[in-house]
């Protein structure tokens, strides 16, 4: 079967589901074996312990990474608003956001929000900081796009995590 990351670090069990569904795999179904691209191993963390992918981190610890990077997104939004776009400064803040989005685990649903909005609002200026054309260099489009990916994959964490948890109360 497949494994989870640490083995959960010891705070959580190693789930299978159905990575469309989020669908706990039961023992009527096929099993989750290595190398199968239809589903995937989950940590299913304690109460204590949440937002990585092994179960590694208590939940104090990530709320307050969570708020650090929120910080640095909100700062990153300031400077945004007051600073020039010019090609140099649009590049800047491309890269800032990719950076600052870097951790998913570590992204609220709020600070997911606003990645997204400045990903809105750096595409936009680097379009006008181009001289009006639609050209954005590669690796400014890359950074946008892994700021995008940094949201959905938390995004889809969160939900898996939600749903796991719910079935959990569910059947206890």
């Amino acid at each position: 079967p497949k494994s989870c990351p640490a083995d959960c670090s010891g705070h959580g069990t190693c789930v299978h589901i159905l990575p469309d569904s989020g669908e706990l795999i039961t023992e009527d179904m096929p099993p989750c074996l290595m190398g199968t691209s239809s589903c995937s191993a989950m940590c299913d963390c304690d109460e204590d312990y949440f937002g990585t992918d092994s179960c590694g981190t208590h939940v104090d610890v990530l709320h307050q990474l969570q708020a650090t990077r929120s910080s640095v997104i909100t700062g990153l939004q300031t400077l945004v608003d007051l600073e020039n776009p010019d090609p140099q400064a649009v590049s800047g803040w491309i890269s800032g956001l990719a950076l600052a989005a870097l951790s998913p685990s570590e992204l609220t649903a709020d600070s997911a929000q606003n990645v997204l909005s400045l990903v809105d609002t750096m595409a936009a200026a680097a379009t006008a900081a181009a001289g009006g054309t639609d050209f954005l260099p590669s690796n400014s489009l890359k950074g946008l796009l892994a700021s995008v990916n940094s949201v959905a994959e938390s995004s889809a964490k969160s939900s898996r995590r939600r749903l796991l948890s719910s079935r959990r109360r569910g059947l206890s």
